[in-house]
């Protein structure tokens, strides 16, 4: 069985739970090691971005990204940091925000390992797709 990287990460954030500096250090070094000596270093990038996804998340906070066809005022932008946050108990949302214009209108939201494409072009193409059938 293959372990995938968000697995590799959680046994890592699990292990460094409570640890101080010097032992968080030695832990990270024999995890390197780890991967190293089972050829596993082409997963790295990977193992990163879930690593930072997992300890923001433990954390509370939330990054996300926002798509949409023109730039969004800040009451729409606290609606949608609100959203998020509400949908997965986040102290903190953290949006980078995204300009489109072939959206046409409408968001897509993206967030932790989720897409909500609320997109007037995604609408467009579900209606044209519904009228083929």
């Amino acid at each position: 069985m293959r372990i995938k990287p968000k697995q590799y990460v959680l046994a890592l954030v699990s292990s460094l739970r409570g640890k101080n500096d010097k032992d968080a250090k030695i832990l990270i070094a024999n995890f390197c090691r780890l991967l190293a000596d089972g050829n596993l270093l082409y997963l790295s990038g990977k193992i990163i971005e879930e690593f930072k996804r997992q300890w923001d998340r433990s954390e509370g906070l939330v990054n996300a990204d926002v798509f949409s066809a023109q730039e969004l005022d800040t009451g729409t932008l606290k609606n949608i940091e609100a959203y998020i946050a509400g949908k997965l108990k986040a102290k903190k949302v953290e949006i980078k925000k995204n300009v489109n214009p072939d959206l046409l209108g409408g968001v897509i939201l993206k967030f932790e390992d989720k897409v909500f494409d609320g997109s007037v072009a995604a609408s467009l193409k579900a209606l044209k797709a519904e009228m083929k059938k």
